[in-house]
C-alpha cells in the first residue's frame, strides 16, 4: 500500500469518527434537554385551587394550610397531620408542605390507608369545628422520630369511618390502654392489666415515679361509652379527669391509678335512701361519707359532681343505680347524692 493511500484511509476513518462523535453528542444534548423537561414537569405541581366548600364535590379530599394538613371525610372524620410527622427517615411532612409537595404528601398517606384520596386544596385557615374534631394521626416514636402508626390508623378507620362497633365486628375494635402505677405497690400494674385483658384491652404498663392519692383518667381517642365501660372494668373509686398527656401515646385511653389512701373526697347522701346507700359505699371502702338533712322534699334521685369529677360520680350512680349525672358543681372534690 503507497503512503498516499494509506494517509486517505487514514483521512477518510478520522472523518467518519468526527461524524459519528457528532450525531452522538446531538442525540446526548437531546436526551439531556429531554431529561431537564421530564424532571421539570415532575416538580412541578399542578395549580391548586383555594378550597370552597360551596364548590367542592368530593366526599373526600385534602386540605393544606401553610403549617397544616387535613384528610377530610365528609360527614364521617378527618385526620390532622403533626408538624413533627414523618414518612420516613427522608421524608418530613412540614418540609414537604413548605415545598408545596402536595401531590407526594397525598401519596404517602394513601399507602398508609384503605380510603385513597386524589383531591387536595389550599386555604389560608380551616373552620374551628374541623380543626378541634379532627383526629390527631396517630404516631409511633422510633428513635425519637415519629412515624405514622399504621396499625391504629386502620382500627380508626375500622371504628370511625365504616362504623363497625366492636361489638358488632367478628374480629373485636380493640382499645388501647396505658396503665400507669402511681400507687406504693411496685406490682399494681400487673393485677390491673391481667383483669383488664380479660375484659378487652390491649394494655401497656408505664410507671409514674410518684404516689398520687386519687386517679387520673385522660381520654387520647377514645368515646364517653368507652370510657364508662373502662372506669367499670377498674377498682379504683376516686377518678378524676384530665386533658394534659403526661407523656406521648397512641393508646386510646391514659389511666394513671393513684393509691386512694388519703381521698380527699367528700360525699354527701341526701333522700329516703340515704341509709342504705350509706351501708353499701362503706362496705366498698369510700371513705368521708355524709348523712345530709334534707332541706327541701326532692322526689328525683340524681348525682351532682364537677367536671373534673364525673367519672367518680359514674362509679357512685350506677351502684345507686341513679341515671341522672349533673356537672354544674363548682365544687371539686365533693359528690352529692340524692337518692329516693
Amino acid at each position: 500500500m503507497s503512503k498516499k493511500s494509506y494517509k486517505l484511509k487514514k483521512r477518510f476513518y478520522a472523518i467518519i469518527i468526527i461524524i459519528v462523535m457528532v450525531i452522538l453528542v446531538a442525540i446526548f444534548r437531546e436526551n439531556i434537554k429531554s431529561g431537564i423537561i421530564a424532571i421539570s414537569k415532575i416538580g412541578k405541581e399542578k395549580r391548586v385551587e383555594m378550597f370552597n366548600p360551596d364548590i367542592v364535590k368530593e366526599t373526600s379530599y385534602f386540605i393544606f394550610t401553610k403549617e397544616d394538613g387535613y384528610a377530610v371525610y365528609a360527614d364521617k372524620m378527618s385526620i390532622k397531620f403533626s408538624k413533627n410527622l414523618k414518612f420516613n427517615k427522608d421524608k418530613k411532612f412540614i418540609e414537604m408542605l413548605k415545598a408545596e409537595n402536595y401531590r407526594e404528601i397525598v401519596n404517602y398517606y394513601n399507602l398508609n390507608v384503605p380510603e385513597k384520596i386524589n383531591s387536595y386544596y389550599l386555604a389560608d385557615n380551616v373552620s374551628d369545628d374541623l380543626d378541634s374534631y379532627s383526629i390527631n394521626v396517630p404516631i409511633i416514636e422510633v428513635n425519637g422520630e415519629h412515624y405514622i402508626d399504621s396499625r391504629v390508623l386502620s382500627d380508626i378507620f375500622i371504628y370511625r369511618y365504616y362504623g363497625i362497633d366492636y361489638k358488632e365486628s367478628e374480629s373485636e375494635y380493640k382499645i388501647y390502654a396505658d396503665i400507669v402505677n402511681a400507687t406504693e405497690k411496685e406490682k399494681y400494674n400487673g393485677e390491673t392489666v391481667k383483669k383488664l385483658r380479660k375484659v378487652g384491652y390491649i394494655c401497656k404498663e408505664v410507671n409514674y415515679g410518684e404516689v398520687l392519692n386519687h386517679s387520673v383518667l385522660i381520654n387520647n381517642k377514645s368515646t364517653i361509652d368507652e370510657l364508662k365501660k373502662f372506669v367499670l372494668s377498674v377498682n379504683e373509686k376516686y377518678i378524676k379527669t384530665e386533658e394534659e398527656m403526661p407523656f406521648s401515646t397512641t393508646s386510646d385511653i391514659v389511666f394513671i391509678a393513684g393509691s386512694e389512701n388519703e381521698s380527699r373526697y367528700t360525699f354527701k347522701i341526701y333522700g329516703k335512701k340515704k341509709n342504705e346507700l350509706f351501708r353499701t359505699l362503706n362496705a366498698l371502702g369510700y371513705s368521708e361519707l355524709k348523712r345530709m338533712e334534707d332541706e327541701i322534699d326532692i322526689k328525683e334521685s340524681f348525682v351532682r359532681c364537677s367536671k373534673k369529677d364525673y367519672y367518680t360520680a359514674y362509679k357512685v350512680a350506677k351502684l345507686a343505680k341513679i341515671a341522672d349525672i349533673k356537672t354544674d358543681s363548682n365544687d371539686e372534690n365533693e359528690i352529692e347524692i340524692t337518692i329516693n
